[in-house]
């Protein structure tokens, strides 16, 4: 999805009064590295499509993400998760609209991870709100990956 097409679908939910005052609320990750709230939207958006798409293609394509990749995704979601509790009340409803959005594409590629696999790899205890982090890929490459890594853990 190019800029354009990301813009067009931002604005099905937020509108430019939205976006101006968005523009200020940022999510702290070190003292020098800071990104909107927005641009954490865009980027889970962008990785859920990726990954959407990387479902049929094979272990051998070279350009398909793995189970790393799935975790960072995770703790940029993690990231926008206490960037919305940042966002005003004059925004919020259609920011969390554009979010839902966002979550219900993962959710229909994924399901429950009775192992835990990503919060095992990523090591950090999450907060129950967390959902994100319970979920697996049902197929694809990320799904055999953590498959193969699920049986060297249970050996």
């Amino acid at each position: 999805m190019n800029t354009d097409e990301l813009d067009e679908w931002l604005g099905c939910f937020l509108t430019d009064m939205d976006l101006r005052r968005l523009e200020g609320v940022s999510v702290r990750i070190t003292s020098e590295r800071k990104p909107r709230v927005v641009d954490l939207l865009k980027a889970w958006h962008g990785h859920v499509l990726r990954f959407e798409l990387e479902v049929g293609l094979p272990d051998s394509d070279r350009t398909v993400w793995g189970v790393w990749d799935f975790i960072a995704a995770l703790a940029l979601r993690s990231r926008l998760s206490r960037g919305v509790r940042k966002v005003d009340q004059d925004s919020l409803e259609r920011f969390k609209r554009a979010l839902d959005d966002v979550d219900s594409r993962f959710m229909k590629f994924t399901e429950m991870d009775e192992f835990e696999i990503a919060l095992r790899l990523d090591g950090g205890g999450r907060s129950d709100g967390e959902w994100w982090w319970d979920r697996i890929p049902r197929v694809g490459p990320i799904r055999r990956e953590a498959d193969r890594i699920k049986s060297a853990l249970s050996d």
